[in-house]
């Protein structure tokens, strides 16, 4: 685990990275959608996840179909960042457009991004924002679908 050692996914040796490798190859799973976005932010390397048919997370039993739970949200990895991050999320194709918005600690909507349920990965640049915290969110005109915290260092 990276996090016990103290290092960002910037720090992986070998091992870890053919690990990382192995699961985005594997079938879509929330695990395979972290390390597509973890390849795409390290080597600029695109695989596509799949929408899949049945999530597994905590609270969601293995069996349950992806029309009742239909859309992730992940956390932005890595976090904190001073670059790059990448933002894991799932959509199901008949949500068709949602956004993942970006707010300030006082709720003040700072960036608006359209996402679709081909990518299933954003990749955000620092650059767009001032150091700090933020919550970002992935909305469709009907529905908060999550919220996450993410912190920008420069």
């Amino acid at each position: 685990n990276l996090e016990l050692q103290g290092k960002s996914v910037f720090e992986m040796d070998s091992l870890q990275e053919q690990l990382v490798r192995t699961i985005a190859g594997m079938p879509s799973s929330l695990a395979q959608v972290n390390a597509c976005a973890i390849l795409s932010l390290i080597f600029n390397e695109t695989c596509s996840p799949a929408v899949p048919r049945t999530l597994s997370a905590p609270g969601i039993t293995d069996k349950m179909p992806v029309n009742s739970v239909s859309v992730y949200l992940g956390d932005n990895i890595p976090n904190p960042f001073g670059d790059f991050s990448v933002i894991p999320y799932l959509l199901p194709e008949n949500i068709g457009r949602a956004d993942i918005n970006v707010y300030d600690l006082s709720g003040k909507l700072i960036k608006k991004y359209e996402v679709n349920s081909t990518n299933n990965s954003l990749i955000i640049s620092s650059q767009d924002f001032s150091e700090g915290f933020y919550i970002y969110k992935l909305e469709t005109k009907d529905a908060v679908w999550g919220s996450k915290k993410m912190i920008i260092i420069k």
